[in-house]
């Protein structure tokens, strides 16, 4: 996720917690190669996960499931790569899009490990270019639930850059967004 702003933009500090919002995916890093069963686009499947490049594809012979290609799809004909038509995938009788306490999250864009009640730092890194900046390098957020709830995704997650934190305001894909040094996942809306 880059942010773009202004050139005009300025580095803030939030005077108080600010709410915003993330979309995150459960981390299935630990389950490359296990079998699963699931639903998928309402096709009941049964397969193998594969990780490769912090990409999570869904290996099964089931033909309607043929979308992104895995290079190695572990014998299985087609691959499925993890997105919103994912609805449950079961690996050792836990469905992993049924989150707990327990439940490690990624960021989609950076596959950075989160935990639902921590707040996580970064550095806040502005390039600035002739007409524009961007910030590539901080925790991106979005500023309003309404805006991403109609994105397809699996799990929204309500967050606070805490209060004293540095940040910026801008864009991302249309919508208004931050980019914050903190960040705090408090709990997951959707």
């Amino acid at each position: 996720m880059c942010l773009t702003l202004n050139k005009y933009a300025k580095r803030l500090i939030a005077q108080e917690d600010i709410i915003c919002y993330k979309i995150l995916k459960p981390d299935f890093s630990k389950y490359d190669g296990k079998g699963f069963t699931g639903v998928i686009k309402g096709v009941k499947c049964k397969g193998h996960i594969r990780i490769e490049n912090n990409r999570v594809f869904l290996c099964t012979n089931r033909k309607p499931l043929h979308g992104a290609k895995a290079l190695d799809k572990l014998g299985y004909k087609y691959s499925w790569i993890f997105d919103h038509y994912v609805k449950s995938i079961i690996v050792d009788e836990v469905d992993l899009m049924i989150p707990n306490k327990n439940t490690t999250f990624t960021t989609p864009f950076q596959a950075a490990k989160v935990k639902i009640g921590e707040t996580y730092e970064s550095g806040l890194i502005l390039e600035e270019y002739i007409a524009w900046n961007e910030i590539e390098i901080g925790l991106h957020s979005f500023a309003n639930y309404k805006g991403i709830r109609r994105l397809k995704c699996n799990i929204i997650v309500k967050c606070i850059i805490p209060k004293g934190s540095e940040y910026f305001i801008g864009l991302f894909d249309g919508k208004t967004s931050y980019a914050s040094n903190k960040l705090k996942y408090i709990e997951i809306i959707k």
